[in-house]
């Protein structure tokens, strides 16, 4: 059951546009359209991706009139991302070879 539970977070931080929306909330709540602007995807593709991570229990959403707010639900993913970005710096100085074919 563990295992399933690190596949359901890892599977979920590798998606390029989920992995850039999570680097974008470690700076703050943001809505979908400063989502949008910020990483350069259409709201729609935002939106899923938005969705995958609420579902997966990495981002909370506040509610304020018509808009909603997006934040990560604990510090534990920012230490993801460092921790990941230490191992990369350390063990892929001229890029990761770890590329699935």
């Amino acid at each position: 059951m563990l295992d399933e539970s690190y596949v359901l977070v890892f599977s979920a931080l590798s998606n390029p546009t989920r992995l850039a929306i999570v680097k974008a909330l470690t700076e703050g709540e943001k809505t979908v359209g400063e989502l949008t602007k910020e990483i350069g995807k259409d709201q729609t593709t935002i939106s899923h991706s938005l969705k995958k991570l609420y579902q997966c229990g990495m981002v909370r959403i506040r509610k304020k009139g018509r808009f909603r707010y997006y934040s990560l639900t604990s510090n534990a993913i920012k230490y993801i991302l460092k921790i990941a970005e230490e191992h990369i710096n350390a063990h892929c100085p001229i890029g990761c070879n770890c590329e699935h074919k």
